[in-house]
């Protein structure tokens, strides 16, 4: 998740510094939400899943036999106890930590929005003009918007804000005349139209998880700024060039303002104001050119972000009664039985060419032998009282004439739950 929302905002920033003229708001607006998703969306437990289902169909597109050594990164577990590698035993203190911080952070967060969602309840006076009442519910229409929105008078230090998750509350500052008031509804109800309110509850949550990442604060902030170039859009579109002056003026005389970071608001930092008033007034008009650059640069950014989910390996889980060691490698049978190497003797020989010879203990005669060897394989079979089996494999070299085996080196020791020998 981490990589793959890097990538892409990464990508965005890069396209947006080298082709900015061509690109328009939307682009990047939608851009930017889909970059936050990908930091949270478990596209690999997807991908995981739709594996799984398709093992379940077509059980032979994966491997029937699964080895494991004590040195990889695993995770084994059993019926009674499971146990971790020591370098998972850092990985998941560290885990644990990271969580607990995320944690209390999006306690917080969330504590503050309810305590100022609260205060505006308590100690704001709820729009009772009916002209503006009329206004609000007139967009809500137009806009198809559903939900329940809730209007308020702000006070001097405020400017007009939005909150609320899934019941918002609209802020408007109350020193304004019936025309800038309808502009100010109008932005702010785009903000609920465009799921900007809800979305705010996603950047919290990646805020709170990814509380460590610089990039996700970057990319918070880009969100934010970009969401309001694009309610401006939406404002503006269709109006004449006196009507964007008037906005311009509005959104200038609203610059000194507090806000929290649950607060869609009309005005943010002054270094985004100007920002907001050059797209007002220069409204960048749209080419086939910059439709086709956002199309493939939106193509190129998505191929690019996924590649990381395509990469990963998922963790595979295997349930059974047996006893695991960090020297040993694992044989586990996934779906179908594996395939079994051929053993006709405890101890024995194979030759490059497939040939199987018992091996025999050290003799005299063997000592006297002038030796001529020849390389292969030779494997060692202990069979298990409970019904299982232990087979070592070694490259070695075998004495055509006596049978003396030599520079013997271990390749694998596999266990097997049941002998299939």
């Amino acid at each position: 998740m981490l990589i793959s929302g890097s990538f892409l905002f990464a990508g965005f920033s890069i396209s947006v510094n080298l082709w900015d003229k061509y690109l328009d708001i939307p682009w990047k607006y939608w851009t930017l939400r889909l970059s936050l998703l990908f930091f949270l969306i478990p596209y690999a437990m997807i991908k995981e899943l739709i594996q799984r289902w398709i093992y379940a169909i077509f059980p032979h597109v994966f491997p029937a036999m699964v080895s494991m050594s004590g040195k990889e990164e695993v995770i084994l577990i059993s019926n009674d106890r499971i146990q971790l590698s020591l370098l998972l035993q850092l990985e998941t203190i560290i885990t644990v930590l990271w969580l607990l911080v995320g944690s209390c952070i999006f306690f917080f967060r969330i504590r503050e929005y309810y305590k100022q969602r609260i205060y505006i309840q308590k100690h704001m006076q709820k729009v009772d003009d009916s002209t503006i009442q009329q206004i609000a519910e007139f967009y809500c229409r137009k806009l198809k918007i559903r939900r329940r929105v809730n209007f308020y008078f702000c006070e001097e230090n405020y400017s007009a804000f939005t909150i609320g998750f899934w019941n918002p509350l609209v802020v408007i500052p109350p020193k304004l005349n019936l025309r800038q008031q309808e502009l100010v509804l109008q932005h702010e109800l785009y903000h609920i139209k465009s799921g900007d309110t809800c979305y705010g509850f996603i950047r919290l949550w990646a805020l709170s998880i990814y509380w460590f990442y610089p990039p996700i604060y970057w990319l918070d902030h880009d969100i934010e700024r970009i969401s309001e170039l694009y309610c401006d859009r939406k404002v503006i579109k269709g109006k004449s060039g006196t009507e964007k002056r008037e906005y311009g003026h509005l959104i200038i005389s609203m610059i000194p303002v507090e806000s929290t970071s649950y607060m869609t608001a009309l005005k943010k930092q002054k270094n985004i104001i100007e920002e907001r008033l050059v797209c007002i007034m220069r409204e960048r008009k749209e080419t086939k050119k910059g439709h086709l650059l956002s199309l493939a640069l939106g193509c190129m950014l998505m191929i690019g972000s996924s590649i990381p989910v395509l990469a990963y390996d998922g963790v595979t889980v295997w349930r059974d009664n047996i006893e695991l060691s960090y020297d040993t490698t694992y044989a586990f049978t996934v779906g179908s039985e594996p395939e079994v190497e051929k053993i006709l003797f405890n101890r024995q020989f194979t030759a490059t060419d497939g040939t199987i010879y018992p091996v025999n203990e050290f003799t005299q005669q063997q000592r006297a032998c002038d030796h001529v060897y020849e390389s292969g394989q030779y494997t060692e079979h202990k069979k298990h009282s409970d019904g299982g089996c232990t087979v070592h494999q070694y490259s070695a070299k075998r004495c055509k004439y006596c049978g003396q085996i030599t520079d013997k080196k271990l390749i694998s020791s596999t266990n097997y739950v049941t002998c299939p020998h």
